[in-house]
């Protein structure tokens, strides 16, 4: 073969290469499919933390991040206290006052890129149900002792629990599609032991007198055997979040 024919079969060889290498796609690297960069969902929800709205911000297929923050607030309901905590009170009136706030912070997991998800995070928590009682006669009847009506105004024993409170839980929101959906959560914060605390006030007439302090000493006595009972119970660590609701996603 001439030097010639030799460079011209390596330059059409050559040729071949460029030309079929120019009209080859290039071959595309395969990325998992990703939540729209755009998708914000709120989300209203009614349960045992009270009326409550979530923002969530979708990261990619799998998780999300979640903000939300609830309330409620129910005050004079009256109740016969008697029937739910052990006390011995006659005499009076109980009214039941509810405080709810909570704000919370939360990751959402969906390990089968669905609808499910898996919830890790934390709430701040001042939950508080207090349960006042209000003479209605001459005298109050408290734990067998008998307490003259001018001396107490009213007695207030609080349930709360820690503010800072974990939380783990399941639950359900489509992070993939936008408009209208059915969304909910289950699961458990962990409150700590809650604490009950009661407070006397007085009538004018009753600031300083003996039998004010009595009444003090006995509800002071009274909060600690509470407690203790409150105490041999793990369960009251935890507070049952279920929440459920409407969402929107755009």
């Amino acid at each position: 073969m001439s030097m010639l024919r030799y460079v011209g079969l390596i330059g059409l060889v050559g040729g071949s290469f460029l030309f079929a290498g120019g009209a080859t796609t290039p071959v595309k690297a395969k990325v998992a499919p990703v939540a729209d960069d755009n998708v914000w969902i709120v989300a209203l929800k009614n349960g045992t933390l009270g009326l409550g709205v979530d923002l969530t911000r979708p990261l990619n297929d799998y998780f999300a991040v979640r903000l939300n923050a609830n309330g409620l607030r129910v005050h004079g309901l009256n109740i016969d206290l008697k029937k739910y905590i052990d006390v011995d009170i006659d005499g009076v009136d109980t009214l039941i006052d509810i405080d709810y706030l909570s704000l919370g912070g939360l990751l959402d997991w969906h390990p089968f890129k669905n609808s499910f998800l898996v919830s890790v995070g934390a709430y701040y928590s001042d939950n508080t149900i207090s349960g006042i009682a209000n003479a209605t006669g001459k005298q109050i009847v408290f734990e067998g002792n008998q307490i003259k009506n001018n001396v107490v105004d009213t007695i207030t024993s609080t349930l709360s629990a820690n503010h800072f409170a974990p939380y783990a839980g399941i639950g359900y929101s489509n992070i993939s599609k936008s408009g209208w959906g059915f969304t909910w959560d289950m699961g458990v914060m962990y409150q700590g032991t809650p604490k009950i605390k009661t407070t006397v006030k007085p009538m004018p007439a009753g600031v300083g007198t003996q039998d004010l302090r009595d009444v003090e000493q006995i509800a002071s006595d009274t909060d600690k055997d509470a407690n203790k009972k409150i105490a041999d119970y793990a369960i009251t660590k935890f507070y049952p979040v279920v929440r459920m609701g409407i969402q929107y996603s755009f």
